[in-house]
């Protein structure tokens, strides 16, 4: 079985055969254009050959007003010319095909290397963790550290996607709630006034969502706390009278512009608590990238002290 060190080489090479055949493969694309624009060429240049060699010497001093002679020589050369440049690529495509054979079946083989260089890094790192050697310990540090992280990310994804969930329901509420203090006061006439059904119908659907708000909250407050502790962060918004004043549309008991204002004081409570949810998930974000940034450091580490420690 090859060593880790052979099995590292080897990957490196994969690595450049990888990045060989995507050159090889943009090159083919190019000159198999360049070749068919060749053959177009190669083929007009030889029409016109065959043309002239049709033609009368009458014909030839008509249309061409020149020897006919000369003129089909010329016209011969530039076919062999169109020619001989179309074979050339020809094989220089021939070329480009026989090497991208050889890179593709390498890199399919690419994977196997990388299974087997995971597999005997596992078995070495068992190894050195066991002895009770320093390098043990300080891989055995790092390996807590690198699990400490993959935990962080996780609860960080898991709070980050109920937070998205959250923004998305806000974000409906919010245009619910600004077509409710928008609508305008015309009437439909006979004294049915069309804004009154409207503003109705949308702070209902806004009222509606503000359930399915405070849940997917209370689930990313949990989120949260989970990664920082029992903090609290206040990420409920102030939807008092919000469940009475419904009837205000109905009763006619008060006047448009204090519907108005219950209105818009609901819609800043929102996006209130909507911009901050964003900051926060913005911050988990940042936080992801970091735990990623921390774990790729550490594996690397370790990966490089079980390969020096290979004789």
């Amino acid at each position: 079985m090859p060593s880790i060190r052979e099995l590292t080489e080897l990957q490196k090479s994969n690595e450049l055969a990888a990045s060989r055949l995507e050159f090889i493969l943009n090159e083919l694309a190019i000159k198999k254009q360049q070749l068919h624009d060749l053959e177009v060429k190669m083929l007009h240049e030889h029409e016109d050959v065959e043309a002239l060699e049709k033609m009368s010497i009458k014909s030839v001093f008509r249309k061409i007003l020149g020897d006919k002679e000369a003129q089909l020589e010329k016209e011969r050369q530039e076919y062999l010319h169109a020619f001989m440049k179309y074979e050339e690529f020809k094989k220089t495509l021939d070329i480009l095909e026989y090497e991208k054979g050889i890179l593709q079946e390498k890199v399919a083989n690419a994977t196997d290397v990388t299974a087997q260089i995971k597999k005997q890094l596992a078995i070495r790192k068992k190894e050195i963790m066991l002895n009770g050697s320093e390098i043990g310990k300080k891989i055995s540090s790092l390996e807590s550290e690198i699990n400490k992280y993959y935990y962080i990310r996780k609860e960080c994804l898991e709070a980050v996607e109920v937070g998205n969930s959250a923004i998305s329901v806000m974000e409906d509420m919010i245009q619910s709630l600004k077509t409710a203090r928008n609508w305008g006061s015309w009437s439909m006439g006979r004294g049915v006034n069309i804004n009154e059904f409207v503003r109705a119908a949308n702070v209902d659907k806004a009222k509606k969502l503000s359930h399915q708000a405070q849940q997917l909250l209370r689930i990313f407050s949990k989120e949260l706390a989970d990664i920082h502790g029992k903090q609290n962060f206040n990420l409920n918004f102030d939807f008092n009278g919000f469940d009475s004043f419904l009837n205000i549309f109905f009763d006619s008991l008060i006047s448009d512009w204090v519907v108005n204002r219950k209105i818009a004081s609901a819609l800043n409570s929102v996006a209130a608590t909507q911009a901050k949810v964003k900051r926060i998930v913005y911050s988990l974000d940042v936080d992801i990238k970091k735990s990623e940034a921390d774990i790729v450091q550490r594996e690397d580490t370790v990966k490089k002290m079980i390969q020096n420690s290979v004789k």
